[in-house]
């Protein structure tokens, strides 16, 4: 016999009955004579759900994160799934439940099989879609998922289940300040009674989101506090005086970890109406500003915005014009042509962190092609370090630097002007500067030029990881035997500490000439 039962009515009954009674009477009505499986199958109310899941999985969505929905009943279950897949398409909602024959057709549309759900389950860890699971009594134990952010709970869980579904959330992933749980049947309100466990494993386990954004007010503090004293105007000229601020330890590594610690707190409380209310949304955009710029001169990211998870990108983008920021700090590359690029900055101690940046980036990669390059890259090292201990001023650091930095420049310039590969120059400079014997710069050149020369004829460098292969360690070693000995006569040279360095400034040469 099918029922035909005006659930709207029996809301409107049931409030007329108990109209005298306070709320937490009504509630406690309610849990002693209505089963969490009866609630989730209140079609009313299976709607109002569905559509506050699928406006909260927005926010979840657009950071790259999952979600499940935890279900009391394989038919709540598939109300749930019908619901979501309506709004959210058949690739991005999958429903698992186990299933019989004589399932009614509003089961049947959800059978699976063992091995099509091993598969959902996969496609769920490590493939785009799908994005939300609803389940029922699956996956609360045994199921490591990090990209799991947000379970929707609409089932009564107690004690080691409710443990478990809540570690199915918090497996640690990067850019996943915590997991969340919102909560449909009331779990958390009462959750001495539903955690048999003591005070502290409870709230190790769970906090509440109230704490959560108890400690977003405290980081946003934190992180203000590094720039006190300072106005709070959208200026370039306040910007400066921010990076100076944080140019040198330990202003900049707190920023730095100040601010990550911040974004993470803000995506898992965001959106929260508080944010607007408080003025954290207008604090936290002027501090986007300011970590924008800070990206641009001190992590020289051409699209500081790309590394912004999606909240913090929309709010800061409602703050602050990204693309003046970019303007205004460019990233500053070595070289005479890029010297307007930096000097518009008011701010020596901009310059001076922006100039040994950019160097560290240009010679860190190539230290295995010159051994001026590990050189000056330890003179920048020694620099900074000077610099940030107080022992040199803002224009000494700068005008050192750029002295690092014309060297730096002309490492190339002198291979060009010997008409010297740059592999022929390395090996050149190796013996002028870093063997500490008697040697001509004639003799040095000449005998860069026959090593390298032996080294074409005889090094097939045309196939791919050649240059990890025995073979060509080994003839590297013959080439210099050949070379230094036999046809120079300089058989002082051939020593294991020499032998390595013309093999990697070899390698280091050719692999970078093939990129």
């Amino acid at each position: 016999m099918d029922w035909d039962v005006d659930e709207a009515g029996l809301d409107e009954e049931f409030d007329e009955e108990f109209a005298t009674l306070p709320k937490d009477e009504k509630l406690e009505i309610i849990r002693e004579h209505v089963t969490s499986r009866m609630l989730a199958e209140i079609e009313p109310r299976v709607e109002r759900v569905v559509a506050e899941i699928d406006d909260h999985f927005d926010g979840v969505e657009k950071n790259g994160w999952k979600g499940m929905v935890v279900t009391p009943s394989r038919e709540s279950a598939a109300m749930y799934g019908k619901r979501l897949i309506g709004r959210r398409g058949e690739d991005a909602v999958e429903v698992l439940y186990t299933s019989t024959n004589d399932d009614p057709e509003l089961l049947q549309q959800f059978h699976t099989d063992p091995g099509e759900r091993d598969q959902i389950v996969r496609d769920f860890k490590k493939e785009n879609e799908p994005k939300l699971l609803v389940v029922h009594n699956m996956l609360l134990t045994g199921f490591d998922a990090p990209i799991l952010k947000t379970m929707y709970l609409d089932r009564e869980l107690r004690d080691h289940a409710l443990m478990q579904a809540i570690a199915r959330t918090n497996r640690p992933a990067d850019g996943k300040e915590n997991g969340e749980i919102v909560d449909f049947q009331g779990v958390f309100e009462n959750i001495d009674d539903a955690l048999d466990y003591d005070t502290e494993t409870k709230q190790y386990a769970a906090q509440d989101s109230e704490r959560l954004f108890e400690k977003l007010r405290n980081q946003l503090d934190a992180v203000l506090d590094i720039f006190e004293g300072i106005s709070r105007e959208d200026s370039q000229e306040i910007v400066d005086e921010c990076l100076d601020r944080v140019s040198t330890h330990p202003e900049k590594g707190q920023f730095k970890k100040g601010f990550r610690r911040l974004q993470d707190l803000y995506e898992s409380a965001s959106p929260d109406r508080r944010l607007v209310e408080e003025g954290i949304d207008e604090d936290y955009g002027w501090l986007g500003r300011i970590h924008t710029a800070f990206q641009r001169t001190n992590n020289r990211s051409d699209r500081p915005e790309d590394e912004m998870r999606a909240k913090t990108r929309e709010i800061i983008e409602e703050h602050v014009d990204i693309g003046e920021v970019k303007q205004n700090y460019p990233v500053y590359e070595l070289g005479e042509e890029y010297l307007d690029e930096l000097d518009h900055l008011d701010s020596d101690a901009t310059k001076a962190s922006t100039i040994a940046h950019a160097i560290q980036e240009s010679t860190q990669p190539r230290m295995g092609q010159n051994p001026r390059y590990e050189r000056l890259s330890e003179r920048v090292t020694d620099i900074v370090e000077e610099w940030e201990a107080g022992d040199r001023a803002d224009p000494e650091a700068v005008e050192a630097l750029r002295a690092v930095e014309e060297e730096v420049l002309a490492v190339e310039d002198e291979a060009n002007e010997r008409g010297m590969s740059d592999a022929e120059f390395a090996i050149f400079t190796d013996l002028t500067e870093e063997r500490g014997i008697d040697i001509s710069d004639d003799t040095a050149e000449e005998l860069a030029r026959a090593i390298v020369s032996e080294f074409d004829d005889r090094v097939d460098t045309s196939y791919d990881g050649w240059e990890t292969t025995d073979k060509t360690v080994k003839e590297i070693e013959l080439v210099l035997l050949d070379v230094l000995v036999k046809e120079y006569d300089r058989g002082e040279l051939v020593t294991d500490e020499f032998i390595d360095a013309v093999h990697t400034y070899l390698i280091q040469n050719y692999v970078a000439d093939e990129r």
